[in-house]
């Protein structure tokens, strides 16, 4: 009887541990960005928080307030989960009044670095997608360049919710989304309180088992 008693608390706690890391992997990808306050020749952005459901890249592109176009900047590979004021380095200093596409990328080919919007292609997510934009997980942010200002960089932060209206990828994004993650946006913390909860729970029922 003991015995039985002992197995059913192991069972049930590993059952527990399955159920956090089902929670855990099933968070969709999710980015939110914000207008910017830069001092003059900076070239530096920073992306409030992301979500990578996979190994992936956030991708710069610049363009106008409803397309994007070229990459002008990209993190190195980063592994799948919560990020938050993340800073990327970009390849020409920032305009004044200009308009940024921050933009998840898949690794597309495993080589773990990032090639070009064909080989790493853009996320797509009906959930923390941009639906004005093809549901790629990318938004526009505006850069204001202070003349001769001080300081770190500023700015409001603008959830995905409530992004700008946007019209249709330019050439550079258009046909290259690959879809990844599913229909979750939910944050990691949630899952991790889970998973720690579940742990927990189930080393107490394994113990009064064994008592």
């Amino acid at each position: 009887m003991r015995s039985l008693r002992r197995a059913g608390a192991l069972a049930g706690a590993a059952l527990a541990l399955s159920f956090g890391a089902v929670a855990l992997a099933q968070q969709g990808p999710s980015l939110t960005v914000s207008d910017a306050t830069v001092d003059q020749g900076s070239d530096t952005i920073t992306i409030p928080s992301f979500t990578l459901a996979e190994p992936g890249y956030v991708v710069v592109h610049e363009g106008t307030a409803s397309e994007f176009g070229a990459v002008i900047g990209h993190t190195d590979l980063m592994d799948a989960g919560s990020y938050s004021d993340q800073e990327i380095t970009l390849d020409r200093e920032l305009e004044d009044g200009e308009y940024l596409w921050p933009m998840l990328h898949t690794e597309g080919n495993n080589n773990q670095q990032y090639d070009s919007v064909q080989e790493d292609p853009p996320v797509t997510d009906t959930a923390g997608g941009n639906a004005n934009a093809n549901n790629v997980v990318a938004f526009p942010m505006q850069v204001t360049v202070q003349q001769g200002g001080g300081g770190a960089p500023t700015g409001t932060a603008t959830p995905t919710s409530t992004a700008p209206q946007v019209g249709t990828p330019g050439p550079a994004g258009a046909g290259n989304a690959g879809l990844i993650g599913g229909d979750g946006g939910g944050a990691s913390l949630l899952g991790i309180a889970f998973l720690v909860a579940a742990a927990v729970g189930g080393a107490l029922v394994a113990r009064r088992a064994l008592a």
